[in-house]
């Protein structure tokens, strides 16, 4: 992992073993020939407070590829029009934040769920799901065992036999497995949407007050649709200082390794005491007064 951002202040580069003179020197030539500075191993600075110079930007660019990591860019970076274009050109490989909202359903859910004035006992849930893996078994797992009840909606039902037979015998637990178009949405309240696409999505009859919950920022296409849809969320948690300038997301995405079971992720992150901020709607941040 490398965690790039630019500089506010010149000083941020500066070295304490050199005299200032020296650092100023320093940053001269840095700006010059374009040169990154990079401290404890992996927080790399660019020397310029702005970053408009095409060529420059190419520069930093390609020294980054050589690098062969994950990147993490800061916020200014990530807003940054023609830097981003040549990050994409290159493909330099970014943190990918979305693989969070996996283990961050149930943190959603209580932010609804405190707005509402309930607990998460008292929720009752679908979740929208095409890809039966290991890891999505065990979310259902999770998320049946945190809720009132859970419906869910594939079209690959006979692979979740095992998991129903499963939390039915040992858990007590019963979740309702469902492909029905015309009635499996059409009384949810709340849906989580973890891979049905836009189209798949428009082929079910939806409840049109619902609340929607989607892993990517997936649209819904019904006129009649007068429900909340969240594409995004965002987090706070405590950081050191260097990572304020970042998107929290990133951060977190960049210190969990989610290459474990769905439940050792999700204790992972607890550690982090991490708590939902805002749930982002098509446009922009949700009210909260909406989902009362």
């Amino acid at each position: 992992m490398l965690y790039i951002k630019q500089i506010n202040n010149i000083k941020e580069i500066f070295y304490d073993k050199y005299p200032k003179w020296l650092n100023y020197i320093f940053y001269v030539a840095k700006c010059i020939f374009c040169i990154l500075t990079i401290k404890k191993a992996n927080h790399c600075y660019i020397p310029y407070k702005k970053l408009n110079n095409i060529l420059i930007i190419k520069l930093i660019v390609i020294m980054l590829k050589r690098q062969n990591k994950t990147i993490i860019f800061s916020n200014k970076l990530l807003e940054n029009k023609k830097f981003m274009e040549e990050v994409t050109h290159y493909n330099i490989r970014v943190v990918n934040r979305r693989n969070l909202f996996d283990y961050n359903i149930i943190k959603i859910l209580e932010y609804i769920s405190n707005i509402k004035g309930k607990t998460l006992k008292e929720l009752e849930i679908t979740i929208l799901i095409n890809n039966i893996s290991n890891k999505n078994i065990e979310m259902i797992e999770y998320l049946a065992n945190n809720v009132k009840r859970l419906k869910v909606v594939t079209t690959q039902f006979n692979k979740l036999a095992k998991t129903e037979e499963y939390l039915q015998k040992e858990l007590g637990i019963a979740i309702l497995i469902s492909n029905n178009k015309r009635k499996s949405l059409l009384n949810s309240e709340i849906i989580i949407n973890i891979d049905f696409s836009e189209n798949q999505l428009d082929t079910y009859q939806i409840n049109r007050n619902a609340i929607i919950i989607q892993k990517e920022k997936i649209q819904i296409l019904k006129k009649s649709f007068e429900g909340i849809n969240v594409i995004d969320y965002n987090i706070e948690y405590e950081k050191e200082e260097f990572f304020m300038s970042f998107n929290s997301k990133d951060i977190l995405a960049s210190f969990i390794n989610i290459n474990k079971s769905y439940f050792e992720v999700v204790n992972e992150i607890k550690l982090y005491n991490i708590r939902i901020v805002e749930l982002i709607g098509n446009k922009d941040t949700i009210n909260i007064h909406e989902f009362i």
